[in-house]
């Protein structure tokens, strides 16, 4: 049987059998792997599912999940404290070339340097993924959803008080302490704010699409496998940019801080103490009570461009012109020797010497100030070759 005919009959590719055959290869089978080939396969489907939800793992993230899997099976290994170290990583990359390590891009300089290129290609690639899965979910506001957090200070800052004029002291009562409780919160494009568990509220109607940031909580493989299986794809909004296309930032903790910091005030006038712990929910709900209202979500919604789909609304918004008038910013021109007057540079010295001119006794200073230093051609000379 020729080579080819044996790939085809056995389906086996081409080039190992010709590998085998030629003793580039060796014949004996592979060591058995400490996971299944079912476990390593259902690792990748998770690093490519997550990758394109902007979620992309690290070779750390990958050997924590290993170590997850096998700590919770409460099997003992070849590996320290179950976690693989670089020569199973390189045998799984082996195993699995429909994956590779690949250099992030640099997000530096946050929000200031978020583009109107790079949201727009982030809306592209969010709708041309999700049609691929429903091109109707995106016309479906019942089943897109937003959760995020936000900190509420069980002491906010006070208000401007009334007291008698020419008064020295005024104070104003509070808890007296810096902690802070993270709110979850939760809204659909249809307005509906989810109170209990996720998963059993929603509808019949799915997939669902939940936007969420780039929290690491957000995207283990446990809650991408849940998800999965309840028809809820979890999607990662554009790292910084949550000012923009965050829907719960563009209307609802606005309102609900301004809300909260009126509840406390209220709280601590109709009790006379200050909130704690104990009070922070009661004082919170009573806020959330006001606040939590459809017609809210939805314009949160609609200003992120998201429901009705609409990405000119964030493309041509106001809060971008920063980012615009950061990146097209003209190149900082360094000054030359030529601009202070100098012809020629003597050779550079590692220290700055200075002259301070003569004074009588009785002007001298132990630290003289910026007019009696003077700076020499030697000064100007270490400034010009930090410069280069």
């Amino acid at each position: 049987m020729s080579l080819n005919a044996a790939s085809k009959t056995f389906g086996i590719p081409y080039a190992t059998l010709g590998d085998k055959v030629r003793g580039r290869r060796p014949m004996q089978p592979a060591p058995k792997t400490v996971l299944s080939m079912e476990e390593e396969k259902k690792l990748v489907d998770w690093l490519i599912e997550v990758s394109q939800r902007g979620f992309g793992r690290t070779k750390d993230d990958l050997k924590d999940m290993v170590k997850t899997i096998l700590d919770d099976r409460e099997e003992r290994t070849v590996f320290k404290n179950n976690r693989p170290g670089k020569d199973w990583m390189r045998a799984f990359f082996k195993r699995h070339p429909e994956i590779r390590e690949r250099i992030g891009q640099p997000l530096g300089r946050e929000r200031a340097i978020v583009t109107k290129d790079a949201l727009g290609e982030w809306f592209q690639q969010m709708k041309h993924y999700l049609d691929t899965i429903d091109p109707t979910l995106l016309t479906s506001p019942d089943r897109i959803f937003n959760a995020d957090e936000s900190g509420f200070n069980i002491c906010p800052k006070t208000k401007r008080i009334i007291s008698m004029t020419g008064a020295k002291h005024v104070y104003s009562v509070t808890s007296g302490t810096r902690q802070q409780v993270t709110m979850l919160a939760c809204s659909s494009a249809m307005g509906h704010f989810l109170r209990d568990i996720f998963i059993p509220k929603l509808g019949e109607k799915r997939p669902v699409v939940l936007f969420v940031d780039g929290h690491s909580s957000h995207h283990s493989l446990a809650i991408s496998t849940l998800c999965n299986e309840n028809g809820v794809i979890l999607y990662c909004l554009k790292a910084h940019a949550s000012h923009l296309i965050q829907p719960l930032d563009q209307a609802f903790f606005g309102a609900i801080k301004l809300a909260w910091s009126e509840a406390v005030r209220k709280f601590q006038y109709q009790t006379g103490e200050s909130v704690t712990m104990c009070t922070f929910a009661r004082t919170l709900k009573k806020a959330w009570d006001t606040t939590a209202r459809p017609e809210l979500a939805y314009k949160g919604f609609v200003k992120s461009g998201i429901y009705p789909f609409n990405p000119e609304v964030v493309l041509n918004s106001d809060k971008l012109k920063p980012s615009c008038s950061f990146s097209s910013a003209a190149p900082v021109t360094l000054p030359t020797s030529a601009s202070f007057g100098i012809t020629a540079l003597p050779a550079c010295t590692p220290t700055i010497s200075t002259s301070v001119p003569s004074a009588s006794p009785a002007a001298k200073s132990k630290f003289p100030g910026p007019e009696q230093r003077t700076p020499t051609l030697s000064a100007f000379s270490n400034i010009f070759e930090l410069m280069k």
